[in-house]
């Protein structure tokens, strides 16, 4: 794997980096702490700018179960409880030059430090979209609140 791009995020809602030399694989790692402002966040990916058309879903265990589509990003999972989280993602995107399509594969784990036990969400996340032109652009998207940690990007 070939590190291609890599960002220290500081009290950011979206963060956007640009793609180059994607290949066929792009590996995405993020790290950190999600500020939820006292609201349930939804967690993504969002690529080339594109804001509908995804066919995604997360599956999250651990306290509690449940199951998320989404036609807005690759879905990641959501916070939880109204509560800050600290979260870290995997997700390993997949294109090739002949096809249209990207699709996604990913894990995710979602830990509320409340005092004492916590709680914890664990997510299965996968996605498909359409995009008519090559993956340039890949954006770390919530739907609120503000993220503080570390992304990085790999091809191969």
């Amino acid at each position: 794997m070939k590190l291609i791009y890599e960002a220290t995020i500081s009290g950011e809602e979206v963060h956007t980096a640009g793609v180059t030399a994607p290949g066929e694989f792009v590996k995405v790692f993020v790290s950190g702490w999600l500020r939820a402002q006292g609201k349930d966040r939804v967690l993504g990916f969002r690529v080339n700018d594109i804001s509908s058309g995804y066919r995604a879903y997360a599956l999250q265990n651990g306290n509690h179960a449940e199951g998320r589509n989404d036609e807005t990003c690759f879905v990641l999972g959501r916070t939880g409880w109204l509560i800050d989280a600290h979260i870290g993602v995997e997700y390993t995107f997949f294109r090739t030059s002949v096809s249209p399509i990207i699709t996604g594969v990913g894990q995710t784990t979602f830990w509320h430090d409340t005092g004492g036990a916590g709680s914890l969400f664990c997510g299965d996340c996968r996605g498909a979209l359409r995009i008519p032109a090559d993956l340039h652009q890949i954006s770390f998207w919530g739907n609120g609140g503000t993220f503080d940690g570390t992304m990085k990007m790999y091809n191969y």
